[in-house]
Protein backbone atom coordinates (compact mmCIF):
# COMPACT_ATOMS: atom_id res chain seq x y z
CA UNK A 1 0.00 0.00 0.00
CA UNK A 2 2.82 2.30 0.91
CA UNK A 3 3.96 1.72 -2.76
CA UNK A 4 0.80 2.14 -4.51
CA UNK A 5 0.77 5.84 -2.34
CA UNK A 6 4.35 6.87 -3.08
CA UNK A 7 3.50 6.07 -7.18
CA UNK A 8 0.52 7.98 -7.05
CA UNK A 9 2.03 11.21 -5.31
CA UNK A 10 5.16 11.14 -7.53
CA UNK A 11 2.96 10.83 -10.90
CA UNK A 12 0.77 13.89 -9.24
CA UNK A 13 3.85 16.25 -8.24
CA UNK A 14 5.78 15.54 -11.94
CA UNK A 15 2.62 16.46 -13.44
CA UNK A 16 2.49 19.96 -11.50
CA UNK A 17 5.69 20.54 -12.18
CA UNK A 18 5.22 19.71 -16.17
CA UNK A 19 2.77 21.93 -16.32
CA UNK A 20 3.13 24.36 -13.70
CA UNK A 21 7.05 25.36 -14.22
CA UNK A 22 7.08 26.26 -18.25
CA UNK A 23 4.08 28.44 -17.25
CA UNK A 24 5.66 30.45 -14.76
CA UNK A 25 9.08 30.61 -17.16
CA UNK A 26 7.01 31.98 -19.85
CA UNK A 27 4.96 34.69 -17.72
CA UNK A 28 8.06 35.70 -16.51
CA UNK A 29 10.20 35.74 -19.53
CA UNK A 30 6.83 37.84 -20.88
CA UNK A 31 7.04 40.16 -17.80
CA UNK A 32 11.42 40.78 -18.79
CA UNK A 33 10.56 41.61 -22.53
CA UNK A 34 7.57 43.87 -21.82
CA UNK A 35 10.08 45.70 -18.77
CA UNK A 36 13.15 45.78 -21.41
CA UNK A 37 10.47 46.94 -24.12
CA UNK A 38 9.87 50.35 -21.88
CA UNK A 39 13.49 51.05 -20.90
CA UNK A 40 14.23 50.67 -24.82
CA UNK A 41 11.10 53.31 -25.37
CA UNK A 42 12.43 55.37 -22.71
CA UNK A 43 15.88 55.50 -24.23
CA UNK A 44 14.60 56.55 -27.68
CA UNK A 45 12.30 59.17 -25.82
CA UNK A 46 15.34 60.50 -24.21
CA UNK A 47 16.97 61.21 -27.30
CA UNK A 48 14.07 63.04 -28.91
CA UNK A 49 13.85 65.07 -25.46
CA UNK A 50 17.74 65.97 -25.72
CA UNK A 51 17.23 66.62 -29.61
CA UNK A 52 14.10 69.03 -28.41
CA UNK A 53 16.20 70.74 -25.05
CA UNK A 54 18.74 71.91 -28.19
CA UNK A 55 16.30 73.13 -30.18
CA UNK A 56 14.99 75.44 -27.27
CA UNK A 57 18.22 76.43 -26.81
CA UNK A 58 19.34 77.37 -30.17
CA UNK A 59 15.81 79.43 -30.28
CA UNK A 60 16.65 80.86 -27.23
CA UNK A 61 19.85 82.12 -28.33
CA UNK A 62 18.51 83.42 -31.37
CA UNK A 63 15.77 85.59 -29.91
CA UNK A 64 18.12 86.74 -27.23
CA UNK A 65 21.06 88.18 -30.31
CA UNK A 66 18.09 90.04 -31.88
CA UNK A 67 16.86 92.41 -28.48
CA UNK A 68 17.24 95.59 -29.38
CA UNK A 69 17.58 96.68 -25.90
CA UNK A 70 20.65 94.20 -25.68
CA UNK A 71 22.70 95.81 -28.88
CA UNK A 72 21.25 99.08 -27.44
CA UNK A 73 23.33 98.52 -23.93
CA UNK A 74 26.32 96.55 -25.72
CA UNK A 75 26.83 99.60 -27.71
CA UNK A 76 26.63 102.37 -25.14
CA UNK A 77 28.73 100.42 -22.56
CA UNK A 78 26.18 100.50 -19.92
CA UNK A 79 27.87 97.25 -17.85
CA UNK A 80 25.03 97.68 -14.72
CA UNK A 81 21.93 98.03 -16.62
CA UNK A 82 23.34 95.25 -18.99
CA UNK A 83 24.25 93.05 -16.08
CA UNK A 84 20.36 93.39 -14.72
CA UNK A 85 19.34 93.16 -18.02
CA UNK A 86 20.30 89.70 -18.21
CA UNK A 87 19.94 88.61 -15.03
CA UNK A 88 16.19 89.60 -15.67
CA UNK A 89 16.23 88.06 -19.17
CA UNK A 90 17.86 84.58 -17.83
CA UNK A 91 14.93 84.36 -14.94
CA UNK A 92 12.38 84.56 -17.96
CA UNK A 93 13.77 81.81 -20.00
CA UNK A 94 15.38 79.65 -17.47
CA UNK A 95 18.75 79.44 -18.93
CA UNK A 96 21.46 79.21 -16.65
CA UNK A 97 23.97 81.05 -18.35
CA UNK A 98 24.03 83.74 -20.72
CA UNK A 99 27.23 84.59 -21.90
CA UNK A 100 28.11 88.26 -24.27
CA UNK A 101 31.55 87.92 -26.14
CA UNK A 102 32.85 90.29 -28.32
CA UNK A 103 34.03 90.02 -31.93
CA UNK A 104 37.68 88.82 -30.40
CA UNK A 105 35.63 86.06 -29.05
CA UNK A 106 37.08 87.52 -25.25
CA UNK A 107 34.27 87.22 -22.89
CA UNK A 108 32.48 90.45 -21.71
CA UNK A 109 29.77 90.01 -19.05
CA UNK A 110 28.25 86.80 -18.24
CA UNK A 111 25.11 85.48 -15.59
CA UNK A 112 27.02 83.10 -14.15
CA UNK A 113 30.46 82.84 -12.69
CA UNK A 114 30.53 79.09 -11.97
CA UNK A 115 31.45 78.53 -15.79
CA UNK A 116 34.66 78.80 -17.57
CA UNK A 117 35.63 82.40 -19.37
CA UNK A 118 37.11 79.98 -22.54
CA UNK A 119 33.37 78.96 -23.20
CA UNK A 120 33.53 82.15 -25.80
CA UNK A 121 36.96 80.13 -27.54
CA UNK A 122 35.05 77.44 -28.33
CA UNK A 123 34.86 76.67 -31.92
CA UNK A 124 31.47 75.92 -32.07
CA UNK A 125 29.66 76.66 -28.76
CA UNK A 126 26.47 74.81 -30.13
CA UNK A 127 25.87 71.29 -28.28
CA UNK A 128 26.51 69.52 -25.56
CA UNK A 129 30.21 70.60 -23.43
CA UNK A 130 31.99 68.54 -20.79
CA UNK A 131 33.48 71.84 -18.52
CA UNK A 132 36.43 71.07 -15.91
CA UNK A 133 34.78 72.59 -12.70
CA UNK A 134 37.09 71.10 -9.78
CA UNK A 135 36.90 68.15 -8.65
CA UNK A 136 33.20 67.32 -11.04
CA UNK A 137 33.06 68.15 -14.04
CA UNK A 138 30.26 70.08 -15.44
CA UNK A 139 28.24 69.55 -18.63
CA UNK A 140 26.18 72.32 -20.62
CA UNK A 141 23.92 72.10 -23.18
CA UNK A 142 24.66 75.78 -24.98
CA UNK A 143 24.09 77.06 -28.35
CA UNK A 144 25.77 80.28 -29.55
CA UNK A 145 24.08 83.52 -32.39
CA UNK A 146 25.79 86.68 -33.86
CA UNK A 147 24.55 89.40 -32.16
CA UNK A 148 22.11 91.57 -34.94
CA UNK A 149 23.27 95.17 -35.14
CA UNK A 150 23.35 97.23 -38.32
CA UNK A 151 25.95 99.69 -37.45
CA UNK A 152 29.00 97.41 -35.81
CA UNK A 153 30.24 93.74 -34.89
CA UNK A 154 28.82 93.34 -31.25
CA UNK A 155 30.20 89.48 -31.06
CA UNK A 156 28.22 86.90 -30.22
CA UNK A 157 25.61 85.43 -27.26
CA UNK A 158 25.94 82.17 -25.66
CA UNK A 159 23.10 80.54 -23.88
CA UNK A 160 22.69 77.21 -22.01
CA UNK A 161 21.53 75.20 -19.16
CA UNK A 162 23.34 73.07 -16.91
CA UNK A 163 22.80 69.43 -16.94
CA UNK A 164 22.63 68.46 -13.34
CA UNK A 165 20.60 67.29 -11.02
CA UNK A 166 17.71 68.41 -11.47
CA UNK A 167 17.77 68.41 -15.10
CA UNK A 168 18.15 65.02 -14.37
CA UNK A 169 15.09 65.06 -12.34
CA UNK A 170 13.36 66.88 -15.14
CA UNK A 171 13.86 64.51 -17.45
CA UNK A 172 12.73 61.79 -14.98
CA UNK A 173 9.72 63.58 -14.74
CA UNK A 174 9.15 63.19 -18.72
CA UNK A 175 10.47 59.99 -19.53
CA UNK A 176 9.15 57.92 -15.72
CA UNK A 177 12.95 56.22 -15.64
CA UNK A 178 15.74 57.58 -13.93
CA UNK A 179 19.05 59.50 -15.74
CA UNK A 180 22.11 59.48 -14.35
CA UNK A 181 24.92 61.50 -16.74
CA UNK A 182 28.52 60.43 -16.62
CA UNK A 183 31.78 61.55 -17.77
CA UNK A 184 34.19 58.96 -18.55
CA UNK A 185 32.44 56.74 -15.97
CA UNK A 186 32.38 59.40 -13.15
CA UNK A 187 28.80 60.36 -12.33
CA UNK A 188 28.41 64.32 -12.37
CA UNK A 189 24.19 64.21 -12.35
CA UNK A 190 21.59 62.08 -11.45
CA UNK A 191 17.78 62.14 -10.83
CA UNK A 192 18.18 59.34 -8.61
CA UNK A 193 17.70 59.59 -4.41
CA UNK A 194 21.35 61.17 -3.39
CA UNK A 195 21.96 62.65 -6.57
CA UNK A 196 25.27 61.64 -8.42
CA UNK A 197 27.07 61.00 -5.33
CA UNK A 198 24.46 58.11 -4.28
CA UNK A 199 25.56 56.83 -7.94
CA UNK A 200 29.19 55.92 -6.85
CA UNK A 201 28.45 53.88 -4.19
CA UNK A 202 25.82 51.59 -6.32
CA UNK A 203 26.84 48.42 -8.12
CA UNK A 204 25.99 47.43 -12.15
CA UNK A 205 26.36 44.02 -13.41
CA UNK A 206 25.94 43.83 -17.29
CA UNK A 207 23.37 41.73 -18.33
CA UNK A 208 23.09 38.48 -20.70
CA UNK A 209 19.70 37.77 -21.44
CA UNK A 210 18.17 37.57 -24.81
CA UNK A 211 15.05 39.73 -23.81
CA UNK A 212 17.55 42.46 -23.16
CA UNK A 213 19.00 42.39 -26.79
CA UNK A 214 16.79 45.48 -28.08
CA UNK A 215 19.16 47.89 -25.90
CA UNK A 216 22.02 49.31 -25.51
CA UNK A 217 24.70 47.92 -22.80
CA UNK A 218 21.89 46.22 -20.87
CA UNK A 219 23.20 46.43 -16.65
CA UNK A 220 21.43 45.37 -13.45
CA UNK A 221 21.93 48.29 -11.19
CA UNK A 222 21.55 48.31 -7.12
CA UNK A 223 21.68 51.73 -5.71
CA UNK A 224 20.51 52.64 -2.40
CA UNK A 225 18.96 49.04 -2.14
CA UNK A 226 16.46 49.53 -4.94
CA UNK A 227 16.65 47.27 -8.34
CA UNK A 228 17.31 48.88 -11.92
CA UNK A 229 17.44 47.49 -15.49
CA UNK A 230 19.33 50.26 -17.26
CA UNK A 231 20.83 51.01 -20.67
CA UNK A 232 23.47 53.94 -21.83
CA UNK A 233 22.70 56.33 -24.67
CA UNK A 234 25.55 57.45 -25.65
CA UNK A 235 25.78 61.49 -26.24
CA UNK A 236 28.58 64.10 -27.72
CA UNK A 237 31.17 64.68 -26.89
CA UNK A 238 32.72 61.52 -26.66
CA UNK A 239 32.98 59.97 -22.78
CA UNK A 240 29.40 61.46 -22.53
CA UNK A 241 26.66 58.93 -21.47
CA UNK A 242 23.10 59.17 -19.89
CA UNK A 243 22.45 55.77 -17.72
CA UNK A 244 18.53 55.32 -18.31
CA UNK A 245 17.52 53.27 -15.58
CA UNK A 246 14.02 51.36 -14.71
CA UNK A 247 13.14 50.72 -11.43
CA UNK A 248 12.08 47.17 -11.15
CA UNK A 249 11.36 46.60 -7.65
CA UNK A 250 7.77 45.63 -8.68
CA UNK A 251 9.14 43.03 -11.37
CA UNK A 252 11.43 41.97 -9.06
CA UNK A 253 8.34 41.23 -6.86
CA UNK A 254 6.08 39.71 -9.57
CA UNK A 255 8.80 36.82 -9.93
CA UNK A 256 9.80 36.41 -6.54
CA UNK A 257 5.67 35.46 -6.11
CA UNK A 258 5.56 33.82 -9.32
CA UNK A 259 8.44 31.29 -7.67
CA UNK A 260 6.66 30.92 -4.35
CA UNK A 261 2.82 30.62 -5.67
CA UNK A 262 4.35 27.41 -8.02
CA UNK A 263 6.08 25.99 -4.67
CA UNK A 264 3.39 26.74 -2.75
CA UNK A 265 1.28 24.91 -5.34
CA UNK A 266 3.60 21.86 -5.71
CA UNK A 267 3.04 21.66 -1.83
CA UNK A 268 -0.39 21.72 -1.68
CA UNK A 269 -1.29 19.64 -4.63
CA UNK A 270 1.12 17.21 -2.89
CA UNK A 271 -0.88 17.17 0.32
CA UNK A 272 -3.48 16.58 -1.42
CA UNK A 273 -2.04 13.56 -3.93
CA UNK A 274 -0.93 12.27 -0.21
CA UNK A 275 -4.46 12.70 1.88
CA UNK A 276 -6.13 10.98 -1.84
CA UNK A 277 -3.83 8.30 -2.10
CA UNK A 278 -3.72 7.26 0.89
CA UNK A 279 -7.74 6.99 0.93
CA UNK A 280 -7.79 5.51 -2.24
CA UNK A 281 -4.92 3.05 -1.35
CA UNK A 282 -6.85 1.96 2.07
CA UNK A 283 -10.05 1.51 0.07
CA UNK A 284 -8.47 -1.16 -2.23
CA UNK A 285 -6.35 -2.08 0.32
CA UNK A 286 -8.30 -3.04 3.06
CA UNK A 287 -10.96 -5.80 1.13
CA UNK A 288 -7.77 -7.70 0.11
CA UNK A 289 -5.86 -7.88 3.49
CA UNK A 290 -9.28 -9.23 4.87
CA UNK A 291 -9.26 -11.85 1.84
CA UNK A 292 -5.92 -12.25 2.27
CA UNK A 293 -6.74 -12.91 6.61
CA UNK A 294 -9.56 -15.71 5.10
CA UNK A 295 -7.45 -17.20 2.85
CA UNK A 296 -4.85 -17.92 5.12
CA UNK A 297 -7.35 -19.65 7.78
CA UNK A 298 -8.97 -21.77 5.06
CA UNK A 299 -5.44 -22.93 4.11
CA UNK A 300 -4.76 -24.25 7.77
CA UNK A 301 -8.11 -26.46 7.57
CA UNK A 302 -10.69 -23.76 9.21
CA UNK A 303 -13.51 -23.31 6.84
CA UNK A 304 -16.26 -21.72 8.55
CA UNK A 305 -14.08 -18.45 7.69
CA UNK A 306 -16.53 -16.46 5.78
CA UNK A 307 -15.05 -15.25 2.53
CA UNK A 308 -17.33 -12.55 2.33
CA UNK A 309 -15.66 -8.96 2.19
CA UNK A 310 -18.16 -5.92 1.11
CA UNK A 311 -16.10 -3.78 -1.10
CA UNK A 312 -17.36 -0.93 -3.61
CA UNK A 313 -14.37 -1.84 -5.88
CA UNK A 314 -15.55 -3.73 -8.58
CA UNK A 315 -11.78 -5.69 -9.60
CA UNK A 316 -11.94 -6.55 -5.52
Amino acid sequence: MVQLVFSFVALILLTTIAVGLPAVLLIRNQVERQTWARVNQGSHATEALYSAWQRRISDLALVTSQRPTLSLLLSQEQGTALANYLQTLQEETELDLILICDPDQQPVIQTSAATSTALCGLQDPTGIHVIEAGNSPQVWMMAAHPIDDESTDLGQVVVGILLDDAFSRRMSAQTSLEHTLLVNEQPVASSLSGGAAACCIGTRQPIDNPAADIVTMPAFLEVNGRSYYSTRLVLSPPGLIDEIALDVADVVATERNLTWILVGGIILVTLAASVLGVAIARRIGQPLTRLTHAATAISTGDLTTSLSVPSQVREV
